[in-house]
């Protein structure tokens, strides 16, 4: 007696060729939205299409600057890890990618990179001009102000354990011109405040919870209090009792206005 096969088996063999060949085009559109899709902006939406791969074919400019995105990929792979300003500029220059191109591809992750290696947000009459900083933390000041760039801290890992190494091996004299605690403070980045706060660099946070409370930062603001409280739980700052005050109204109208 003959031995009955599965549905897929006893199918026509063109159908079976047919069925196999859209699980491929399927898992090619999946790898590309997995690839490209950490750009986000333009970058992520046409790549997520399943013309895709024939676009690219027949679209110069797009075939374009997707070769250009996949050398980036690739060197990427080969930096292994990208922990300093150096290994930013040299994937970055090795991709060939232009102002020109990120205004295109409209990604905030790339815009991002842009900014680290040059100092200056992308616009497409500006070349690719290194501008390596004197220290690291020029790198996080270039994406938090006055544009913040999230995508971009997220991709490098500036939040990671060997960035707060590079930051507590630095010249500490930098804060006292450049607190990035207040920086980040006023524009409402909760991460990077407990980064700086644990890199043990502040000594007070006045300046930076009233930069805070003046852009409407509830969470920042209850971050910096709860750092003043565990750094000297007996503090009886007047700045810091007024901070709270201000915290709780915030919170109070925050809460009324969300019909809470």
């Amino acid at each position: 007696m003959m031995m009955r096969g599965s549905l897929f088996e006893l199918r026509n063999p063109k159908t079976r060729h047919n069925e196999w060949q859209q699980v491929q085009s399927t898992t090619m559109v999946d790898e590309q939205v997995s690839t490209y899709s950490k750009y986000r902006g333009f970058a992520a939406a046409v790549s997520s299409c399943a013309s895709f791969e024939s676009d690219r074919l027949v679209d110069g400019k797009l075939s374009e600057v997707f070769a250009k995105l996949d050398v980036l990929e690739q060197r990427q792979v080969e930096c292994k890890s990208i922990s300093n300003f150096d290994d930013v500029a040299t994937v970055l220059r090795a991709s060939n990618l232009t102002a020109r191109d990120l205004t295109y591809l409209n990604s905030p992750l790339l815009d991002g990179l842009w900014k680290v290696v040059t100092g200056v947000d992308p616009d497409e009459a500006v070349e690719l001009v290194i501008d390596k900083p004197v220290y690291k933390q020029r790198m996080l000041l270039r994406l938090i102000a006055p544009k913040s760039y999230a995508d971009t801290i997220e991709f490098l890992g500036l939040l990671k354990e060997h960035w707060k190494t590079s930051l507590r091996e630095d010249d500490l004299d930098f804060f006292a011109d450049m607190p990035l605690v207040e920086v980040a403070s006023g524009t409402g980045h909760v991460e990077l405040v407990q980064l700086f706060l644990n890199c043990g660099v502040v000594e007070d946070v006045d300046d930076a919870l009233w930069r805070a409370a003046g852009n409407g930062h509830l969470l920042v603001m209850q971050e910096l209090l709860n750092w003043a409280h565990r750094s000297d739980p007996n503090i009886h700052d007047p700045a810091l009792r007024d901070a709270q005050s201000c915290l709780e109204r915030l919170s109070k109208r925050c809460f009324a206005a969300a019909g809470l």
